[in-house]
């Protein structure tokens, strides 16, 4: 009983701690954030949050945006990035993104928003990325999913049937080598890194450390399991919100219940969500777009562009070539070749029997245009 009373008391210290209020940057007017900073000219107008934003992010070295999808999270960072540059803040910062659309997204937007910074997409083969390691850049963009090439090692195991099978280990020298090309980091989505045990979750903690500057932003952070917070919040503050560690976190805000098959589930106390929401201020920000007042009714979105995967772009140059062997008074042949390449953008290809008078769709083993619009779905609140 008196362990209890004092594992409760601990508990209670935990969260009732002193901790820095952020919700104090969405107080702010457009003037007071005038009198601190000096926005780039623009063409597109800097809103309030995105203003506020920008200014925490110039102020706070550990900072999450947890905003809406549509709020310009990306142009914020930039904006961030860019200003710290012209502030003499020698930062080289690693971009991490879900996947390939995101990669050109990111050059898009800096051409676009923050012409003083040189991207640097790290794409292709492993020799193709780390020879762009070796490209000077303030900024470089890299798939979660491409940091395996970059700081990993296949290494044979045995499974319990006795088959070998190749998995990917963090190759320590390799690792720390890449990790210390930088001091800045930033989270695109942080929320796809909700698996503190994943491999990708391990590559990222190990860059994290080495950085001084850490920003996370997503507009979906937990759904409705907020054990996925802890993850996000340690890569960003190293523990100083949700705790070092996460049995901590369990401890705190969630319930114990045994299921079914003999293991654990832990329920969320509803009781203590003020007390998380208030915890989280100590290192997010968040709006939505009801928040944002001063919103225009429409904005134009621009085209997102989807690099074809090699797959793809092979069977597309050798269908383009065909389509410019081609008499250009052969309508049918053309409109055929027409309908080939849109198939290949679109992640397959028809291949039909005549014969049989039968078809069948082939597809791609990557489709870059679903795993793009598979991300924007997933980022909606």
């Amino acid at each position: 009983m008196l362990d209890r009373l004092m594992a409760n008391e601990v508990i209670d210290r935990f969260i009732q701690r002193p901790m820095r209020d952020l919700s104090s940057y969405k107080r702010l007017t457009r003037n007071d954030v005038d009198r601190k900073i000096t926005l780039p000219p623009s063409d597109k107008e800097f809103y309030l949050h995105q203003a506020a934003s920008i200014l925490a992010g110039l102020e706070l070295n550990e900072v999450l945006f947890f905003h809406w999808m549509g709020l310009g999270k990306t142009r914020i960072i930039l904006t961030i990035l860019s200003l710290r540059k012209a502030r003499k803040e020698n930062l080289t910062t690693l971009v991490l993104v879900p996947n390939e659309a995101n990669v050109m997204n990111w050059v898009d937007q800096v051409k676009q928003f923050a012409p003083n910074l040189k991207i640097v997409p790290i794409r292709g083969t492993r020799a193709e990325r780390f020879a762009c390691l070796e490209e000077k850049g303030d900024i470089y963009c890299v798939q979660y999913a491409g940091l395996q090439s970059l700081m990993t090692k296949t290494v044979k195991t045995q499974t319990r049937d006795g088959e070998i099978k190749g998995k990917r280990k963090m190759q320590q020298d390799l690792a720390m080598e890449f990790a210390k090309r930088f001091n800045s980091i930033v989270f695109d989505e942080s929320h796809m890194l909700v698996n503190k045990s994943s491999l990708v979750f391990n590559l990222c903690n190990t860059i994290a450390r080495n950085c001084t500057v850490r920003i996370g932003m997503t507009g979906t952070p937990f759904g409705r399991d907020p054990m996925k917070l802890w993850s996000q919040c340690y890569l960003v503050d190293r523990g100083r919100t949700l705790g070092a560690s996460i049995t901590h976190f369990q401890a705190a805000f969630f319930k114990k219940k045994f299921n079914h098959w003999g293991g654990v589930d832990f329920i969320f106390n509803e009781k203590k969500r003020a007390a998380l929401q208030r915890m989280l201020w100590n290192i997010s920000i968040r709006y939505t777009a009801e928040e944002c007042l001063d919103l225009p009714k429409l904005v134009k979105v621009p085209p997102i562009r989807v690099a074809k995967s090699k797959e793809m772009q092979k069977y597309y140059d050798e269908t383009l070539l065909a389509a410019q062997q081609a008499h250009y008074k052969d309508y049918v042949e053309l409109k055929n070749r027409f309908i080939q390449m849109r198939q290949i953008t679109g992640g397959f290809l028809r291949l039909r029997n005549d014969l049989a008078e039968t078809s069948v769709d082939i597809a791609f083993k990557e489709n870059p245009k679903l795993d793009t619009l598979m991300d924007i779905i997933q980022s909606i609140p």
